[in-house]
């Protein structure tokens, strides 16, 4: 339920309650912690991370700054599958990223479908649709790279999977032909 929330509101995650706690503070809290130590637990961890990719985005310097593979946080995101909130953050912090290819010619749009990451192909081809028909160094468009990610990754047979491969069919019609 929490990653729920934080991929629908991700600047939620800093907005302090009444009494000047964040999210954070109050998901530490023994008395929530009593009910459910170890789900609590899992909380503060998944909400550690994300304040993460907060301090990550609002780095003017770290997220223009692409590293040797022409790599900005955006794309480290996508690898490392980050959350959709996470991801919203980073193009939050960086709008430009959604448009740098790396070494490889790989946008984020080609790393969110290569790792299968249906919410994040969504969110992305909200942004730029560009990269949509640009095909990387094997020669792959998005499309391709999300038809190849493995079942241990996603359910091919799954609404979300089939919603995305329509969205991307209906940004770039053309790849049928491809």
């Amino acid at each position: 339920a929490v990653q729920l929330l934080f991929d629908a509101h991700p600047e939620a995650i800093c907005v302090n309650d009444g009494n000047g706690r964040t999210l954070l503070d109050i998901a530490g809290m023994p008395r929530l912690r009593g009910r459910g130590e170890e789900n609590a637990s899992e909380v503060v961890t998944f909400l550690e991370a994300q304040m993460a990719y907060v301090r990550k985005a609002q780095d003017i310097i770290a997220m223009q700054t692409p590293d040797d593979n022409n790599r900005l946080p955006l794309h480290h995101a996508l690898f490392n599958n980050a959350s959709l909130g996470a991801i919203k953050l980073l193009v939050k912090g960086n709008p430009l990223a959604c448009q740098v290819s790396d070494v490889n010619k790989d946008s984020p749009l080609h790393i969110a479908c290569r790792g299968g990451n249906c919410g994040a192909v969504k969110y992305l081809l909200e942004r730029n649709t560009s990269q949509v028909s640009e095909q990387n160094v094997g020669n792959k468009l998005p499309i391709h790279l999300l038809c190849e990610s493995g079942q241990d990754i996603v359910d091919r047979e799954s609404p979300e999977f089939v919603e995305t491969i329509w969205h991307l069919l209906k940004a770039h019609h053309e790849t049928v032909l491809i």
